[in-house]
């Protein structure tokens, strides 16, 4: 994961923490270095952090890597969520240096709605940017299959993709 921009660091980058955690111990940091800014954190939705990084398929000036924008921008995952994704099966061969893990089952299915990424009523798959609540996702859908009398299913699988592969 890249580091927050140092005391000597010029450039305007604009870390975006997907973590509240990480961010309030940022801001600590940057108002120890900084006490005469007035410097605060400013949620916002990840719709519009994904477009503040370039996340735009259109491309608009940015970049397919939303974890490291030339816009100034780039969001930054928890360690948490690394160390995670490292340790998943395929985890230790992406590069979480320069991109977002995120969580999910490519078994799991959801039905799109209007709003969602794909078109209302196509079939997706939900990713999450936590493997807590990936792995509550996939233990609520085993419970279902229980409840529904599934048996003689394979196991749904927890798994990690770079958000750069997703854009």
């Amino acid at each position: 994961m890249p580091p927050p921009p140092s005391e000597g660091d010029d450039s305007p980058l604009t870390p975006l923490y997907l973590c509240c955690e990480a961010a309030k111990t940022a801001l600590k940091k940057a108002r120890i270095r900084h006490p005469t800014l007035d410097l605060s954190i400013q949620p916002v939705g990840l719709g519009f952090a994904f477009g503040l990084c370039g996340g735009e398929k259109s491309g608009a000036g940015g970049t397919s890597d939303l974890s490291l924008s030339e816009g100034g921008t780039r969001l930054v995952a928890s360690r948490r969520e690394v160390s995670a994704a490292r340790s998943l099966p395929g985890g230790e061969r992406a590069d979480w240096e320069a991109s977002v893990p995120l969580f999910g089952c490519f078994s799991l299915r959801q039905v799109g709605r209007e709003g969602s990424t794909g078109r209302e009523g196509s079939t997706v798959t939900p990713l999450y940017l936590s493997r807590d609540d990936a792995a509550l996702a996939i233990a609520e859908a085993e419970a279902e299959r229980r409840r529904a009398g599934g048996g003689g299913f394979e196991p749904l699988e927890l798994r990690t993709i770079p958000l750069r592969e997703m854009v």
